[in-house]
């Protein structure tokens, strides 16, 4: 009984010294220029701070300060509704002044982009390293950018640091762009990279729109982050969108996952060895974001096999479907985005019922221009090269070209999943369109340009021009039905002189067994409408028997065969004075 009475009297002693010193070490000045004294002593600054503040001594000594404003270099660091800063009772029972922790709560930051340029981070750690813990309640950040004005809200966490050896620990959550993350930073021994050493470095960051996981080292010598990256989102276009993509912006971008080698500096990040899989489509090569100067993301990438059609799937609507063209308004992309260059190459590519061999091309953004490259792709027994853009137009819609070259490509395979019937050839042709509008059939519409093709070996189903001509030549002024039966040819060729979304076709000619034939007349593909005349010559005719002329006219799926009676008829009874 004796030992306990003398423990708490021993108790109640140290507690009444406390009391009697602790506002001794206070003495002399008041309670703002004691903190500020402390803090600079401690992080090696100019530190100021304004405040209502008051000492408390339970349930430890600290210095609570309301409506507090902190400055650190002439530069405002926050404002906060209070900041408590607690001391070590020790130190302070021998007369010195000791920071424990500083908990703010509900402070208001701003962060600038010399702040969290990595030099003046890399300054204050290793200057603030005697600190005390950071313990932030409730907090907000407004972060200035190149890129505008964002704020971080909800921001609950700690920064814990001790002496040079410890490592620099940073764990948290927060809000920013309306997504909840969890964050945690881990920085060992910061004295060592001082040093020009290498140091451990860790981060992690968790969200309902991904993960994302590094961990590698911090090389003192170079100021260079290198380590292993693991990266996954269950939707890659969700992920763009709270990057700053535009909201209007549409597509099949789900799945993502990547990992890789990650080598990063102040204004470089480049992934080497990265294994990228999006959409089940698996990817390998280097990507590298860069900001020297101007936002740039370059890439190159290869895959056995690149399936393009949940994009293609995407994209129909905003093309149309087989009832016409599109009158969805299509959006340029925004300027803003950054400079864009992706290398891409696959042994084998997919799209819908479509499939290539061999290909190699490039995705590039620059100003809002959007333009697709395919060097090479085989294709059916031959080979396509093509250029396309996409870009905004003077007056507020869109601008879109396309040239392209094509090498003895099989049309029966391409065409096999057509409904409307098939044709069989080997197709070469070169092609230089382009146009503006607001929507896809007003685009169409507005296609000026040309083009050259010639098909050989063909054959066209559904469709016997030689039996019709010889119906029409029995009867010109009647009707005569082309459907059915296949025409035969060795080639087809022509010029197409393309205005206002016609195709006009000049020097057009069939040459076949059964007949040969001349074409002309228009082509309207933003009315999907076939508008041709020409004349047959059927083999075996009599020599002065002469051409039949005819007609071809209706809708592409459906195209009926017409015989030109009264041209057949002027001819057959020619105007007195005109050659016989």
């Amino acid at each position: 009984m004796k030992r306990i009475l003398a423990l708490c009297l021993a108790a109640l002693l140290c507690i009444l010294i406390a009391v009697l010193a602790i506002p001794r070490a206070f003495s002399g000045q008041d309670l703002n220029a004691a903190l500020v004294e402390t803090l600079q002593s401690a992080s090696r600054q100019t530190v100021s701070i304004e405040g209502t503040s008051r000492l408390s001594l339970l349930p430890t000594p600290r210095i609570v300060v309301d409506d507090v404003t902190a400055q650190m270099n002439g530069t405002e660091l926050f404002r906060a509704k209070r900041a408590v800063v607690s001391f070590k009772l020790l130190p302070l029972l021998l007369g010195a002044r000791q920071a424990d922790e500083i908990d703010l709560e509900g402070p208001r930051f701003t962060l600038t982009p010399n702040l969290l340029r990595w030099t003046a981070l890399h300054r204050f750690v290793m200057a603030n390293s005697e600190l005390p813990n950071i313990f932030v309640t409730d907090g907000e950040a407004t972060v200035l950018s190149a890129r505008g004005i964002s704020d971080i809200t909800e921001i609950n966490g700690s920064l814990g640091w001790r002496r040079p050896t410890s490592t620099v620990k940073l764990n948290g959550s927060f809000v920013w762009h309306g997504q909840a993350i969890q964050a945690r930073f881990n920085l060992d021994d910061p004295q060592r990279v001082h040093d020009g050493q290498d140091a451990d470095l860790s981060f992690e960051a968790h969200s309902a729109l991904g993960d994302i996981e590094f961990e590698g080292k911090l090389a003192g010598a170079t100021r260079v982050a290198s380590g292993d990256l693991d990266l996954r989102s269950p939707s890659a276009l969700a992920l763009a969108h709270w990057l700053g993509a535009p909201a209007k912006a549409h597509g099949r971008l789900g799945a993502l996952a990547l990992e890789g080698t990650v080598e990063a500096t102040g204004d470089r990040l480049t992934v080497s060895d990265a294994d990228l899989t999006l959409d089940g489509n698996a990817l390998s090569g280097v990507l590298i974001w860069s900001n020297i100067g101007t936002a740039k993301f370059e890439a190159s990438l290869a895959a056995p096999t690149l399936d393009l059609t949940p994009y293609v799937t995407a994209l129909r609507p905003m093309v149309g479907s087989a009832l016409g063209w599109s009158r969805r308004t299509l959006h340029a992309l925004p300027t803003s985005l950054p400079e864009t260059e992706i290398r891409l190459s696959a042994d084998r590519v997919k799209a819908g019922s479509l499939e290539f061999g061999n290909a190699a091309g490039s995705i590039r953004v620059r100003h809002g221009n959007l333009t697709l490259i395919v060097d090479e792709l085989e294709a059916y027994g031959g080979s396509v090269a093509a250029h396309a853009s996409y870009e905004p137009a003077d007056d507020g819609g869109v601008h879109a070209g396309l040239s392209a070259r094509i090498e003895n490509v099989a049309l029966a395979d391409v065409l096999a999943g057509v409904d409307s019937g098939a044709m069989r050839g080997a197709l070469t042709a070169s092609l230089r369109i382009e146009g503006s509008g607001p929507d896809t059939f007003d685009l169409i519409k507005a296609l000026n340009g040309q083009a050259d093709l010639r098909i050989a070996d063909g054959l066209v189903s559904g469709m016997d021009l030689a039996a019709a001509a010889r119906a029409a030549r029995r009867e010109p002024l009647t009707a005569v039905s082309a459907r059915g039966g296949t025409t035969a040819f060795t080639t087809l060729e022509g010029h197409l002189a393309v205005d206002n979304g016609i195709f006009q076709v000049e020097n057009g000619k069939l040459s076949g067994d059964a007949l040969t034939a001349s074409l002309s007349g228009g082509i309207d593909l933003a009315q999907r409408h076939w508008a041709l005349s020409g004349e047959a010559l059927l083999a075996g005719d009599e020599p002065n028997a002469g051409p039949v002329p005819f007609r071809i006219e209706g809708p592409f799926g459906h195209p009926h065969f017409l015989p030109n009676g009264r041209h057949a008829v002027e001819r057959s009874n020619p105007a007195p004075g005109s050659p016989q």
